[in-house]
């Protein structure tokens, strides 16, 4: 995919509505035991790239320093009709001394004010050390079961027109 499509597509209403509400997104990536993760997170997006933070010792940065490779979705689980950003891409390590404003700022979206203030003050003079890791994404696709289908469900609506 080229990197104006992705662009494209981040740059879309719909993408643009995901990223405008306070869902969290998921990232996937490979564990230094080989296996898959997923797990939910707060993130910010900027000039396309996305980016989350966690502390310097959480085991998703050890895992994607050896492995960068790494999937995000935005998704309206649980509502319909469900609407889901997927993206893949590289990530990129940096470690920096206490909190990052980023991470005030993802968390301030995603869980509001108040959370914020209780992590500055409770949760940053535990971790002296963090990671900020950014997503390049190199690969995204919006679903919108209202208007823009998977290729399954598209082929099998082909298929019952036809039979």
């Amino acid at each position: 995919m080229t990197p104006e499509s992705v662009t494209e597509i981040l740059s879309s209403p719909l993408a643009q509505e995901l990223f405008a509400s306070n869902i969290p997104a998921h990232i996937a990536y490979t564990g230094l035991d080989g296996a898959p993760r997923s797990v939910p997170i707060s993130y910010t997006l900027n000039d396309g790239l996305f980016r989350v933070s966690s502390p310097l010792h959480a085991r998703k940065v050890a895992a994607l320093q050896a492995d960068p490779r790494i999937a995000l979705s935005i998704d309206t689980t649980g509502a319909w009709p469900a609407r889901a950003l997927l993206v893949r891409g590289t990530a990129a390590v940096e470690l920096s001394e206490g909190l990052p404003d980023q991470y005030l700022d993802a968390t301030t979206r995603t869980l509001g004010a108040d959370v914020t203030g209780f992590i500055d003050s409770a949760l940053a003079p535990l971790h002296p050390e963090w990671a900020t890791v950014t997503i390049t994404p190199s690969w995204a696709k919006l679903i919108d079961f209202e208007t823009v289908y998977t290729e399954a469900l598209t082929e099998l609506f082909a298929q019952v027109q036809v039979g």
